[in-house]
């Protein structure tokens, strides 16, 4: 037990949460994306067939056929030596030797990635030959067609995670964070209407998340966005700055793109509400009594108030009280509720019935019989909510 409730056995030590700042604010975010066009592929194929001549032993091998064309290739080989005297040539491939050909032979290889087809001769003497090479290039094109946007009539969007799932929660389609730490908060003196001067800080936030479009049984995305805002708070040092994001909307509209690689082009914009508070634990002094839970008591016939609970207290207190009769029906009294010493209108429970009422301003709690007959069983609880 502290000093103060020592010395003062009706106040209580409670820890609260002070509010040194609050604000809710709208804001929308706005953006478009382009959704491209998907890319098709189709195979060239191209047929190589040369022959060849080398007079004189070389230092390098001497180039036959070479690619200089980014796109893919994939390629069959076939060399034949033909030379008069029996000289073997090395056969070089992408400038690395694979294999060597004697006169009166041939040879093939297949290669993934072809640039290059190079040979030289191993002897004194001239080599000649032939050579075939069947090529196969990947090539990628956009097609010509425009996208109908009126195909987009019946799309929908969703919020989404990075992945592309969908949120079902309303708190986990837009994340909220701080960009900058406590240290790092600009602050700006402000004067108030009475003169006096107070030290707000600037904290800057970013709301983030990804959206999805759904259409035809095709889901494109997901879509990230961010948005970046900044407010001028009272939030000393120690103090807990929550955020809350509500009532998020999406709305969008499809554009179309003049762009060779663009299918159409999304115009998006999300609303939302955004509430802020900046808080701190605090521990607070009060005087009081606390809430009872439900107790019997009895009231008779001749409609005599029984005291259930005064307020000894400065403070102004509201609650909601319960009462509960627990007479027999059809023979015991009625139960009616006062409060400040004055009944409540329209409060009356007969034998086997409950009722429950919020008021204002209490200050004090008393339940009274009526008709019946006897003396019956009555069951009062109530909640009390101290201001102070």
């Amino acid at each position: 037990m502290s000093t103060i409730q020592a010395d003062h056995p009706k106040s209580h030590c409670i820890r609260v949460a002070k509010v040194f700042d609050w604000m809710t604010r709208s804001s929308t975010i706005q953006f478009e994306r382009p959704v491209f066009k998907k890319k098709k592929q189709k195979i060239q194929h191209e047929k190589i067939c040369r022959h060849f001549r080398i007079a004189n032993p070389a230092e390098y091998p001497a180039i036959l056929w070479e690619h200089h064309s980014s796109v893919p290739t994939t390629g069959t080989i076939w060399i034949c030596n033909n030379s008069q005297y029996g000289e073997a040539m090395s056969v070089f491939v992408n400038h690395e030797f694979v294999f060597s050909v004697l006169r009166g032979q041939s040879r093939s290889i297949t290669v993934a990635k072809l640039h290059s087809l190079a040979v030289t001769n191993e002897g004194k003497h001239e080599v000649k030959g032939t050579f075939h090479i069947a090529v196969h290039r990947k090539l990628s094109f956009v097609s010509e067609e425009q996208f109908d946007i009126s195909a987009l009539e019946n799309a929908r969007f969703f919020f989404s995670d990075e992945k592309g799932y969908p949120l079902s929660s309303e708190q986990e389609k837009i994340t909220c964070r701080e960009k900058r730490d406590s240290s790092e908060q600009k602050r700006r003196r402000i004067i108030l209407p009475n003169g006096e001067t107070i030290l707000l800080q600037e904290i800057q936030f970013v709301q983030e998340g990804y959206v999805c479009l759904e259409f035809e049984d095709c889901i494109i995305g997901p879509f990230a966005f961010s948005h970046e805002e900044t407010y001028l708070l009272y939030a000393p040092i120690h103090t807990i700055v929550n955020t809350a994001i509500e009532n998020v909307h999406c709305y969008e509209e499809f554009l179309q793109s003049n762009e060779k690689e663009v299918c159409f082009i999304v115009n998006l914009i999300i609303s939302f509400d955004m509430t802020i508070e900046v808080l701190k634990d605090e521990n607070r002094s009060i005087n009081g009594t606390f809430g009872m839970p439900r107790r019997k008591s009895s009231v008779t016939t001749v409609g005599t108030p029984i005291p259930v609970w005064t307020d000894t207290s400065t403070f102004a207190i509201n609650g909601t009280i319960v009462v509960e009769n627990n007479g027999t029906i059809g023979v015991s009294a009625t139960a009616s509720l006062e409060v400040k010493g004055t009944a409540v209108t329209d409060f009356t429970g007969g034998p086997g019935e409950a009722q429950s009422i919020t008021l204002n301003n209490i200050e004090s709690i008393a339940i009274a019989g009526a008709g019946g007959t006897g003396t019956e069983s009555v069951k009062v609880a109530f909640s009390l909510n101290y201001k102070f």
